[in-house]
Order: C-alpha cells, then sequence, then structure tokens
C-alpha cells in the first residue's frame, strides 16, 4: 500500500514498536487526530541467546499484526551507531522480521520507521518513563513501554505532516 493510496479513518489503528532482541515495546492506538491511546506493553522473548529469539519475536509480531489490524506500523529506527556491530546486526535483523510480517500480513500495514530523535524530541521516552505512566493511565511503564509510545507520538507527527503537506500541494 503506498502512501497515497492510505485512507486512515477513526477506526484505523497505528502499532509502534521499540524492538530489539531482548524486548518488544509496543502500543496501540488510533490513527485519528490527536489519536487515542488504546494499549502498550512490552513482550520478552524466550531463549538464552539473541538468534534463537528472532523467530519468537517473528510469531509474535504476526500474532500482534492479526490482533489489532494496524494500517500502519511504526517502527524506532536502528541508526547503527551503537558502536557495537553485533548490536547492529541484530537490530537490523529486527527491523527485517517486522518489515517480512508487514509485507506477508493479510493487512499491508505502511512500515514506517521513525528515527530515535524524533522519539527524543516528544519527550515521551525511556528518560521520561512517570510522564508517559501519566499519559497512558498507568502507575508505572518501563524504558522499553515508553520509547514504543514515544514512537507513537513521533509517528503521529510524521503523519500529520505527510497530511499537511498533501493538503498544501493540493491547494
Amino acid at each position: 500500500m503506498t502512501e497515497s493510496t492510505l485512507t486512515y479513518t477513526t477506526t484505523a489503528r497505528i502499532l509502534s514498536l521499540d524492538a530489539s532482541t531482548t524486548n518488544v515495546g509496543w502500543c496501540v492506538a488510533t490513527l485519528d487526530t490527536p489519536g487515542e491511546y488504546l494499549e502498550s506493553g512490552v513482550y520478552t522473548p524466550h531463549g538464552k541467546h539473541a538468534m534463537g529469539r528472532l523467530p519468537h519475536i517473528a510469531c509474535w509480531t504476526r500474532r500482534a499484526l492479526e490482533k489489532w489490524h494496524p494500517a500502519v506500523v511504526a517502527l524506532e529506527e536502528s541508526t547503527g551507531a551503537h558502536g557495537n556491530a553485533r548490536t547492529d546486526r541484530l537490530l537490523g535483523a529486527v527491523m527485517g522480521i517486522v518489515l517480512s510480517a508487514c509485507v506477508h500480513s493479510d493487512d499491508e500495514p505502511r512500515l514506517l520507521l521513525v528515527n530515535a530523535m524524533a522519539v527524543k524530541a516528544t519527550g515521551l521516552d525511556k528518560d521520561h518513563t512517570w510522564e508517559v505512566a501519566c499519559l497512558v493511565g498507568k502507575d508505572s511503564v518501563g524504558g522499553d513501554e515508553a520509547d514504543a509510545v514515544g514512537v507513537w507520538m513521533a509517528a503521529q507527527h510524521i503523519l500529520r505532516e505527510e497530511e499537511w503537506r498533501a493538503i498544501a500541494l493540493r491547494a
């Protein structure tokens, strides 16, 4: 599905992910303006070794797409700047798993990569877990869940900018 053919309705959903091989922070919200938070959490894959956890992440991602039927999957982009080549390769593998799940999903959600700096700019991330907990109505959230909420907010901003540009081009 291309950007120009996407139509967002009040029932369309976004699944936002802060994914690694140790934890996948996730957040589900609606795509309407300003967007309604639905739920969030953290999936922790089983397995002692990172490569052994990748199939579990793939299975969880497919199930998440089947459960929530998102129109958009927003994923915090792996920058490749961690200073550790192994970590960068593993994060790239996780990105590939999410991309593959989106491509093979019957709903064909759009994959939107969100820059880590855009997440930081929302003020909703692992450094601000108390603020995120207040926003989502929980007593507390962990860093991965907080980052997933930040990915949602950053993605909402990116999507609104795309809409505004499209309106300006038609004018």
